[in-house]
């Protein structure tokens, strides 16, 4: 698979390849897994990135560290979303959790990036879910930006959005990741655009350490 994906990567002119397996549920998974991502680093060209999406638990991490995941991949995308029901999907209070955790066993977060979803679930029935554009389209419904709640969908605002670009920052994050960018307002010029709230955030970053 190693060498189809390398090829795939090398004929496509792709920056590189990330995988998501969601998602290995023992050692020995994680340890194929692992000569995977190692087989597929071997045969990339030089320069070509690698990374892999995880959901978040203290077993995740533990096997990342086990298996030294890290030291062969560029960054792991954390899915710190989908988690947190009934009060949300993504909420401050969660992702400030996974940082203590992350903090308290004194791992290196440096190759960690901090997922943040550009959809919307809903409350009470998680299944059901939709994007951040749709959320804005419906006039018929009050846009919660405060309490991140339109009707029973929980989603991510745009204040939301750069508080967690600021945790990432101070906890030494390699950055963020989203899921997905077509799931945005267009143009992402916007006001409302999370990507925008991103990379302004971002901007601000750049600013203060140039000064």
């Amino acid at each position: 698979m190693a060498i189809e994906v390398a090829r795939a990567v090398k004929d496509g002119g792709y920056d590189g390849v990330s995988f998501d397996w969601e998602y290995p549920m023992n050692d020995d998974e994680w340890e194929t897994y692992g000569r995977l991502l190692r087989r597929t680093r071997e045969r990339l060209d030089e320069g070509a990135a690698v990374s892999f999406a995880v959901h978040v638990s203290p077993e995740t991490f533990d096997a990342i560290e086990k298996f030294k995941l890290t030291d062969v991949v560029d960054w792991v995308h954390l899915m710190t979303y989908d988690s947190g029901f009934p009060s949300g999907h993504a909420s401050l209070e969660f992702v400030r959790a996974v940082l203590q955790y992350l903090k308290s066993t004194k791992r290196d977060a440096s190759k960690f990036t901090l997922g943040i979803p550009f959809y919307a679930r809903s409350v009470r029935n998680p299944g059901d879910v939709k994007t951040y554009e749709e959320l804005r389209r419906d006039a018929t419904k009050t846009f919660d930006e405060a309490g991140n709640r339109v009707g029973d969908y929980a989603f991510d605002s745009v204040s939301d959005v750069r508080e967690k670009v600021r945790l990432a920052q101070e906890h030494g994050f390699a950055g963020v990741m989203a899921w997905e960018l077509g799931q945005d307002v267009q143009p992402a010029t916007r006001e409302d655009s999370l990507l925008r709230a991103i990379a302004d955030e971002v901007a601000k970053s750049d600013a203060r350490d140039e000064l």
